[in-house]
């Protein structure tokens, strides 16, 4: 038995897509069983900016957005 939670985290790998409110709605539902947690996003292509997280992470880090990074578009649409 876990005696301690430190964060709820979902990863998403998605090709063309960041984190989105609908993985969040999800990740928000799945941590109702662990109230008080922080919630934490991996996601390839980032997460959208209105999004309430304690922390993510993710491959756009490694990349210039104006790199042929696969989720560059993805960007672009977002307004970063």
């Amino acid at each position: 038995m876990t005696r301690q939670v430190h964060f709820v985290e979902s990863i998403k790998w998605l090709e063309n897509q960041p984190f989105g409110r609908h993985d969040y709605d999800a990740l928000v539902r799945d941590m109702l069983a662990v109230p008080g947690t922080p919630r934490v996003a991996v996601s390839r292509c980032g997460v959208t900016d209105v999004l309430p997280l304690t922390a993510h992470w993710g491959a756009m880090s490694r990349y210039d957005r104006a790199s042929s990074h696969p989720c560059r578009h993805a960007y672009s649409s977002m307004g970063r």
